[in-house]
């Protein structure tokens, strides 16, 4: 059934079925990331909140670390910036393979709420434990525009 909803052309409704007629399996857990997913990419955001809202309460504790990022890509995309901080904080407690993209997104997310000088620790941060990650560019970029900033300052 999975397969089938997946394959449509509109899936929306289809992986909605699959969600509701086989709550806590794989296929139901799968059917409600695609739709999560599908949501993410339309910017239907409220969509999103609902089917994030529904595999947290339905699926065992091991998915809803992936959960809280992906509810703090909700938030942030939301222009809540609080409340993505929150749940990246949480996502990257939760999953330490998540660390090395989620300390980014903490210093963005710490950016984009008027907070630059945590926001500036933070790509230290990734640099320091990151010296050779994917992100390192950007968090040097951000540490070289900010102290530019503090020089014009002065």
């Amino acid at each position: 059934m999975l397969i089938e909803a997946v394959s449509k052309k509109e899936p929306v409704e289809a992986l909605y079925k699959v969600v509701k007629k086989y709550p806590e399996t794989q296929a139901g857990l799968e059917a409600g990331i695609l739709l999560w997913n599908i949501y993410y990419n339309r910017k239907d955001y409220s969509s999103m909140e609902k089917i994030l809202n529904y595999l947290e309460e339905a699926y065992p504790s091991q998915i809803k670390p992936l959960l809280y990022y992906a509810k703090a890509s909700l938030f942030e995309n939301q222009k809540n910036f609080k409340t993505a901080l929150k749940y990246y904080k949480k996502s990257i407690k939760k999953i330490p393979g998540l660390k090395f993209i989620g300390v980014i997104d903490v210093a963005r997310s710490f950016e984009r709420n008027n907070n630059p000088k945590t926001a500036l620790n933070f790509y230290k941060k990734y640099l320091e434990e990151y010296p050779e990650g994917e992100y390192r560019g950007l968090a040097e970029y951000k540490i070289y525009k900010n102290l530019n900033k503090q020089g014009e300052k002065k």
